[in-house]
């Protein structure tokens, strides 16, 4: 009789013992799938923000089109290039475009405002590129 008391009283310690790992390993579940919700919700915030940045983007390059009374001949796009120096134009994502009105200017995508106007040629300039690199256009 005592052995079988203290058999069952094993027994309860031991489903106790399991039933707390249980509990843990829940909770731990629980917690992983928050960091994972969460994570997600920062991916997706960050794809958004990313989607966001792109349209303002386009609406500049669209700006460019039309503030330049349709003279816009030519248009190039570089996403630029960390390191260069500050004296340089092209920094950053940058558009650079061509016009009937004799200038080259150079757009900053990420502050969405010209940063530059080359003035000097004698005529329409009918087309810009840019590097790959993004240093040279």
């Amino acid at each position: 009789e005592e052995e079988r008391k203290e058999r069952r009283e094993e027994e309860e310690k031991e489903e106790q013992r399991e039933e707390e790992e249980r509990k843990e390993r829940r909770e731990e579940e629980r917690k992983k799938r928050r960091e994972e919700e969460e994570k997600e919700e920062r991916r997706e915030e960050e794809e958004r923000t990313k989607q966001q940045r792109v349209w303002e983007r386009l609406e500049l390059l669209k700006a460019i089109r039309a503030g330049d009374e349709a003279r816009v001949r030519s248009l190039a796009v570089s996403v630029g290039r960390e390191g260069l120096k500050a004296n340089q134009l092209i920094q950053g994502p940058t558009a650079v475009s061509a016009s009937s009105d004799n200038t080259v200017r150079v757009w900053d995508l990420d502050g969405m405002r010209e940063r530059a106007r080359l003035t000097g040629h004698s005529g329409g300039v009918n087309s810009v590129a840019m590097s790959r690199d993004g240093k040279t256009a």
